[in-house]
């Protein structure tokens, strides 16, 4: 139904985590997930396997000719399909950008990932170009610290490019930092609140039908 990807050329911007959050709060609700993890790191795969009762089928593509016909198969059997890619510019990062429905670009606080947001954003225009088709773009703003400088001057910069943004931020918790170590996501507090938040924006511009659909129907 949806095919939503997590896209950034840098490493480090956070599109695992982010992955995993929204993974864990669309499994919550009662919505199939499948992820392709297009990473060669395979953090998140490795996470799944950890945390196998979220059950959510996995597919490694390591192959960017074989990501569309693996992402087709997936969406027929899903309600969301993950694409997790590697923090690079490639053409597997291009092959997924242009059969999403969605796509995501982390950036973490600082002028450097500012700029590889941009560059990412310009990355998902000319792929959308080449399929004759607008894909929807969301910068996702990682590791946001407020009324601070350095996080004031990264959404100008972004907002100087006309990038969108959700209003959703995630801030710079520890409970965020421990899903790296524990790989358990947060559930009560203001982690579990900012993970909700961001689906539920998501839900209410439309970027996941499937969930308004879902909510009509109950």
């Amino acid at each position: 139904m949806s095919i939503l990807t997590m896209a950034s050329t840098k490493g480090g911007a956070g599109k695992t985590t982010i992955a995993q959050l929204i993974i864990g709060v669309v499994r919550a609700r009662g919505h199939s997930v499948a992820v392709v993890d297009a990473d060669p790191n395979r953090t998140i795969s490795n996470w799944l396997t950890y945390l196998s009762d979220l059950n959510v089928e996995i597919s490694n593509v390591r192959d960017e000719n074989q990501l569309v016909s693996e992402v087709r198969r997936l969406n027929a059997r899903h309600d969301l399909v993950m694409i997790d890619t590697a923090g690079a510019r490639s053409q597997m990062l291009i092959y997924a950008i242009r059969c999403s429905d969605l796509v995501l670009i982390p950036t973490q606080m600082s002028g450097f990932d500012a700029n590889e947001a941009i560059k990412t954003y310009n990355i998902v225009m000319g792929a959308g170009g080449m399929t004759n088709r607008d894909i929807p773009v969301r910068v996702v703003y990682n590791g946001y610290v407020p009324k601070t400088r350095v996080s004031r001057e990264v959404r100008q910069k972004i907002g100087k490019h006309g990038i969108p943004a959700l209003k959703t931020r995630l801030h710079q918790l520890v409970a965020f930092k421990e899903m790296t170590f524990t790989g358990d996501l947060p559930d009560t507090g203001t982690p579990a609140a900012q993970a909700q938040l961001l689906v539920q924006e998501m839900q209410d511009q439309g970027l996941l039908p499937f969930l308004a659909q879902y909510r009509q129907a109950s």
